[in-house]
């Protein structure tokens, strides 16, 4: 074959035949696909990408390898093996934001991996970071998202050690959790030397850093971009007076949101080129009808929402988006939409999920969502979707993918709906309040209501009974209309069952 990308899906391993398992899993792909370029993995295991890789040889051209939603766990040494892959001729290699966050251990000294141009990854601690570092000399794109939460403040040895990157004119540094000083960033950046683009999403209580004449002189060179959004920690006197200094401190570089519960203020550069960002629920009365400084955001976070016209404020202003999450600091009260003046104008015709954590009304968001497709709520809010026709109309044709938690439906009422309004379903995942629920009337109860042309794949989070279990397959067959001859896939593995029809 003469394909030049490839996209590979590790949850096919379940439903394809031995004999293409053999050729896509378990051989040298270089057999089939000897042109090819890019190659694309998603819904991989980390134990799966673990042995996959080693598939990975003599593939001339394969340059580029795209790991996305990679889950479950991951040995230390699984990024070493991957920056090797292909004979150590890879250049480029991006894990995505859904992937799992990896582990280096300390005693994973490989050898360079002089090839790496390009990496986007996500790693456990900022250590593993400047570890990391050491590998990758040629780098000239570099994204990192750290997930360590700690206020301990980085060793003077620890930066020390860091070596001079250069060869990289883009870094992309997301670390939300860690609390970062002037001087870590300044030791960082300066082993940058000739640095073109700039972004920092970061947490910060020293004021040096969010001082734009400081951060200009820590940069060897003139940038052609730069994107901050930084989280400034306050002293709790004088707040507001305070936080006038501090707006003031960063002109024309930035401005701010006051997030006064927090005690903080978010300052952002104009306009903001963050595909990605979080933003807490009250911040929405601090920014005017007049507010467009984050235009580029696709994915959009919003935490502790009061209601949902604190949710109605932020969104407003957001035209772009791709994802939608959004948390009710009271997730066990029903939260409705009340009239607003002036009235929030909601343009969202690019969305393709949205995640809700909490029980809201939903239409007068859905409505201006053509594009929605993927939808993950909990049962409470589900249960308040389906009792209302106008989001019902809407969504019959647009969800293909729809999470729910905490599922309780017992005799199957709310699942008879779910089957009738969610036709065109393609993968249904729930997740069960009690994960010691017997599963095996849920499943046959699928079947048995099911109105669309194709039964979707299923998840759920839950264990199907001891006699289902010896025999998963054939106990599906003896209860439903599938026979043996039929293709599909089942099994119960890590907590879930899942079937792929």
């Amino acid at each position: 074959m003469f394909a030049r990308s490839l996209m590979l899906n590790g949850n096919w391993e379940t439903i394809i035949s031995h004999r293409a398992f053999g050729v896509l899993f378990a051989k040298p792909i270089s057999f089939m696909f000897p042109q090819l370029q890019k190659l694309t993995l998603k819904w991989f295991t980390g134990e799966r990408l673990w042995s996959f890789v080693d598939t990975l040889q003599n593939l001339s051209q394969l340059i580029e390898l795209d790991i996305r939603f990679l889950k479950g766990k991951a040995q230390d040494t699984l990024l070493t093996k991957v920056l090797a892959a292909n004979n150590g001729q890879l250049t480029s290699i991006s894990f995505d934001q859904d992937s799992i966050y990896l582990n280096i251990s300390e005693e994973n000294k490989p050898a360079l991996s002089s090839n790496i141009i390009e990496l986007k990854i996500n790693v456990t601690q900022r250590q593993m970071l400047f570890r990391f570092l050491t590998w990758i000399p040629n780098i000239r794109c570099l994204h990192v998202h750290l997930n360590e939460i700690s206020d301990s403040p980085v060793t003077k040895q620890e930066l020390a050690n860091l070596p001079s990157l250069i060869h990289l004119i883009e870094f992309k540094l997301h670390s939300i959790n860690l609390v970062w000083t002037f001087d870590e960033v300044f030791d960082l950046l300066d082993r940058m030397p000739i640095l073109q683009k700039l972004t920092l999403d970061l947490r910060t209580s020293d004021e040096r850093l969010i001082n734009g004449s400081n951060l200009m002189v820590v940069l060897r060179s003139p940038l052609k971009e730069i994107h901050l959004f930084i989280r400034y920690y306050l002293p709790e006197q004088n707040l507001k007076a305070y936080t006038l200094f501090t707006l003031e401190a960063t002109r024309p570089l930035s401005i701010g949101l006051l997030d006064e519960i927090r005690h903080r203020v978010l300052i952002y550069t104009i306009p903001c080129g963050l595909r990605s960002i979080i933003l807490p629920g009250a911040i929405g009365k601090n920014m005017s009808c007049n507010w467009k400084y984050m235009q580029q955001v696709e994915d959009l976070w919003i935490y502790e929402a009061a209601s949902l016209q604190e949710i109605f404020l932020i969104v407003q202003h957001f035209h772009r988006l791709r994802t939608l999450q959004f948390e009710l600091a009271n997730k066990s009260e029903l939260s409705t939409m009340t009239t607003m003046t002036p009235p929030c104008v909601l343009s969202l015709p690019r969305l393709l999920k949205l995640e809700v954590f909490g029980i809201c009304e939903l239409y007068d968001l859905i409505s201006v969502a053509p594009r929605l497709n993927y939808l993950s709520i909990d049962y409470a809010c589900l249960t308040v979707l389906l009792n209302d026709e106008p989001s019902c109309t809407q969504l019959k044709q647009q969800i293909t993918r729809l999470d729910v938690t905490d599922w309780i439906d017992i005799e199957f009422n709310v699942l008879k709906s779910v089957c009738k309004v969610f036709s065109q379903l393609h993968h249904l995942i729930l997740t069960m309040k009690d994960s010691k629920v017997i599963i095996d009337s849920i499943v046959l109860a699928l079947f048995a209501y099911w109105t669309g042309e194709y039964l979707p794949s299923i998840d759920i989070k839950a264990p199907p009974s001891d006699e289902a279990s010896k025999n998963l397959r054939q106990w599906l067959i003896d209860n439903t209309q599938l026979t043996a001859t039929d293709s599909f896939g089942i099994e119960y593995k890590d907590e879930w069952f899942a079937l792929w029809l």
